[in-house]
């Protein structure tokens, strides 16, 4: 898992990275450094530990089965339905047009409400990297790390016979 995770993090380097150094620039604070290095390598603990969590268990429901590529195509066809109906969610919040978007986007904090509408731990992420008092950033950095290292300690404790007793 660590070798998933670093490539996760390389990843991330250039997808988060530059948001991350611009908002330090650009709030110039101190306590924000450390703060967005704790943020950075715990960015890929949630979706992660999701994945394996949806993962892990149709691998041991169909290793021992003969048809178990078919269960895995199966899986896979209900996997690409999901996701064509995110698409499709998707596409209705945005039939309120683009002014009413822009309107909402255009709010205090509204790129993050919008956001984590879909992904939750993103408030929490902005809370402890922009909140407005110490109170606000430290449960922004309690929640979101503690949701990251509980979910990732869950999938390892969950996986760890399973992958280690073969």
């Amino acid at each position: 898992m660590g070798v998933i995770y670093a490539g996760q993090l390389a990843i991330m380097l250039f997808v988060a990275g530059p948001f991350l150094i611009t908002l330090g620039i650009h709030l110039s604070s101190a306590l924000y450094w450390p703060l967005a290095l704790v943020i950075f390598l715990l960015i890929p603990a949630v979706p992660l530990g999701i994945s394996l969590l949806l993962v892990v268990p149709l691998m041991i429901l169909t290793a021992g089965t003969r048809r178990r590529d078919m269960f895995r195509v199966l899986f896979g066809l209900l996997f690409v339905a999901v996701i064509f109906a995110f698409q499709y969610l998707n596409t209705n919040m945005i039939r309120y047009g683009p002014d009413t978007l822009m309107a909402r986007l255009m709010e205090k904090d509204g790129l993050v409400s919008v956001a984590a509408g879909y992904y939750p731990v993103l408030k929490w992420a902005a809370w402890a990297l922009t909140g407005t008092d110490f109170v606000r950033r430290a449960s922004g950095l309690a929640l979101y790390s503690g949701i990251s290292l509980g979910l990732l300690n869950l999938v390892i404790g969950l996986t760890q016979g399973w992958f280690l007793g073969g």
